[in-house]
């Protein structure tokens, strides 16, 4: 393997690794606290993460197309995501919500195409909708008490890291 190849590779792992945190520090229990005492509660925590991720593969796939991103993704909806408990118990609140991002999204590209100035504040607005899908996560996880307490610090964080 090539050092170009294996620079791509370590460079991709560590982004993976810090997303992997990142979505961790919002909805797994800090050490300590009763809820990471509760076995159930750290496992529906952990699935819920699980389930972050392979959204996070599915917008990753929209805004930087590749072969590998889009397998990815399709493996995720068709796979991943189903054999998943949480997201087995909680699509039915959560896909209304990735489906209406997924169109916005893709009203985003289908904006920037025409280029129109006017356009800009709604296309920029349309690219991030999909962020609004981890606070709905993390309010099924830990309520909305939660959700309130990161859902600013959690949009920054994750549209930092993935939109640098």
């Amino acid at each position: 393997m090539s050092e170009e190849k294996a620079a791509v590779i370590q460079a991709v792992l560590a982004e993976a690794k810090q997303l992997r945190e990142l979505v961790q520090e919002f909805l797994v229990p800090k050490e300590g606290t009763e809820e990471s005492k509760d076995p159930a509660r750290m496992a529906n925590s952990l699935y819920a993460v699980e389930a972050v991720l392979g959204i996070i593969n599915i917008f990753s796939a929209l805004e930087r197309p590749s072969g590998v991103a889009t397998f990815t993704a399709i493996t995720d909806l068709t796979f991943a995501l189903n054999y998943n408990p949480w997201w087995v118990a909680n699509a039915s609140y959560i896909m209304p919500i990735l489906s209406s991002a997924v169109n916005a999204c893709l009203d985003s590209a289908e904006l920037g195409i025409k280029s129109e100035p006017r356009w800009e504040p709604m296309r920029a607005s349309c690219n991030r909708v999909w962020l609004e899908i981890l606070p709905a996560i993390v309010l099924r996880v830990h309520g909305y008490a939660h959700m309130r307490a990161c859902s600013v610090r959690m949009k920054q964080s994750f549209d930092g890291v993935l939109n640098g």
